[in-house]
Parts: C-alpha cells; structure tokens; sequence
C-alpha cells in the first residue's frame, strides 16, 4: 500500500529543491566578481609559481586598492578550478581566440559547476539527517541553506 504522506512529504522536498536552485540557474551566465582573481590564480599555479605570494603582495596595499585582494581562497577550489580552465582552452584554443569573450564566458559557468554541486550536497546531508528526526527542521534548513542571499 501506498504511504501518501511519505510520498508527499518527499515531493516537497524535490519541489523546494527546484524551486531554490532555478535563481542559482539562472545566474550561471553572470561573470563573478573575482573571476579575475580566479583567472590570475589559476595561471600562476599552472605557471608553477604560487598564487598565494601575489595575494599577499596585495594585502600590503589595501588602503590604496581595498577591493583587490587576489586570490583568498582554499587551494581545494584552486585544484578543481585549473581542471575546467585546462579543459576549455584544450578544446576551445583551436575554435576560437585564445581569449574571447565566449571562452571566459563558458570557463566562468564551469567554475560554479562545484558551487552547485557542493550547495546540492550539503542539501543531501539535511535531508539524510533531519528526514527521521524532525521533518518540519528539515523543511527549515532547506530553505535557510538554499535561500540564504550568499
């Protein structure tokens, strides 16, 4: 026999699901700000020279330039990131010129590729702790993880 309760109470987390990942959809085709940073990074690490000595160096002139603080991320993203970059200028250099603007455009929505991923997983994780316990905590966390404005 069909438990409809447990079928909806899943539905509506598909649903929310959705409905919460369409605006981060729809921003994929939107630059981030520090896609150049991103960029700058990734050269130098590919350059072998390390992306970090060039983040420092700006981090001694913020009262002239407060808003370059290069590259100040985790080396985890720098590693997935230089994996997109290497594999759209493999495939795309011989297409188009090195640098157009369809190639930073496909390179910048690759990159937020692990974003979504990562964002979807913590989702999973809710939903695999919270589903037995306390459905009405888990529609909660859902929506604050997925609607939060970061």
């Amino acid at each position: 026999m069909i438990n409809y309760k447990e079928v909806a109470k899943k539905l509506l987390i598909l649903l929310l699901v959705i409905v919460c990942f369409i605006p981060r959809i729809k921003l994929i085709a939107q630059q981030g700000g520090d896609f150049d940073e991103y960029l700058e990074a990734i050269e130098s690490f590919t350059a072998n020279k390390n992306p970090y000595t060039q983040t420092l160096e700006t981090y001694k002139h913020l009262d002239t330039d407060p808003g370059n603080k290069g590259y100040a991320y985790l080396p985890g993203l720098l590693y997935v990131d230089t994996v997109f970059y290497v594999i759209v200028f493999l495939i795309v250099k011989n297409y188009t010129i090195f640098y157009s603007p369809f190639t930073l455009s496909l390179l910048d929505q690759l990159w937020k590729i692990p974003t979504y991923l990562a964002d979807f997983g913590i989702g999973l994780l809710l939903v695999k702790i919270l589903y037995k316990k306390s459905y009405p905590a888990l529609i909660f966390a859902l929506l604050i993880w997925y609607l939060n404005p970061y």
